[in-house]
C-alpha cells in the first residue's frame, strides 16, 4: 500500500534541473547508447542486471506547489553467502530523466553479506518527486542476486515520514 502511494505521489512532476540531456548519452557507466541495452536483454540473469529504483527526494503535500523534502538512501545488499558482487554503475536521474549525478567513479566490490549505500541529502532538490537510480551489478559466476532498495525519510518537529521502494530489474546479462 505504501509503495503504491509513493508511486502515485511521484507522478506528474515538473522539476527542472541543469541535467536535461538525452539519457543514452549522459549515462556514462550505465548505458552509452541504445545498442548497449541489448547486453541486458535477459531479465532472469544471475550474473548481472540493470535495476531501476524509484527515489523520492521530495513529495507533494497540501498542494502541487508545496514539496516536502526527504533524505533518500539507496542500498545495495549482497545477500549471497559465499560470492562477491560488483556494482558497476549507480546513476541518479531527475524527474525528467536527466542525469543528476553518477555516484560511482569506479566499480565497487561487495563481499558476501556486505552493503553499499548511496545518500541523496535532504537539501538536494535536483531529483524531485519522480527521481530514480539505475544500478548495474555484475558477477563472474552465478550468484543470488542482490537486493536493491531505497528508504526515504524526513522529520519536522514531532512529525515524520518514511517509506521504502524496491528495485525492479529492467535488464539482465545474456
Amino acid at each position: 500500500m505504501i509503495l503504491g502511494l509513493a508511486f502515485v505521489l511521484g507522478m506528474g512532476c515538473g522539476h527542472e534541473s541543469g541535467a536535461d540531456k538525452e539519457a543514452p548519452e549522459v549515462v556514462k557507466g550505465v548505458v552509452k547508447n541504445l545498442a548497449e541495452y541489448t547486453r541486458f536483454a535477459n531479465k532472469n540473469s544471475t550474473q548481472g542486471a540493470l535495476v531501476y529504483v524509484p527515489i523520492y527526494s521530495s513529495v507533494f503535500h497540501q498542494t502541487a506547489d508545496q514539496e516536502y523534502l526527504l533524505t533518500a538512501t539507496l542500498s545495495v545488499h549482497n545477500i549471497d553467502l559465499e560470492k562477491r558482487v560488483e556494482i558497476t554503475a549507480a546513476a541518479y536521474f531527475d524527474t525528467k530523466g536527466g542525469l543528476v549525478q553518477d555516484y560511482l567513479v569506479s566499480p565497487v566490490i561487495l563481499e558476501p553479506l556486505a552493503t553499499k549505500q548511496f545518500v541523496v541529502p535532504q537539501a538536494d532538490q535536483h531529483g524531485g518527486t519522480g527521481a530514480n537510480f539505475l544500478v548495474r551489478w555484475e558477477s563472474e559466476t552465478e550468484i543470488t542476486p542482490p537486493i536493491i532498495e531505497a528508504v526515504m525519510i524526513s522529520t519536522s518537529g514531532q512529525q515524520g515520514i518514511s517509506f521504502l521502494t524496491q528495485g525492479t530489474v529492467v535488464g539482465g546479462l545474456r
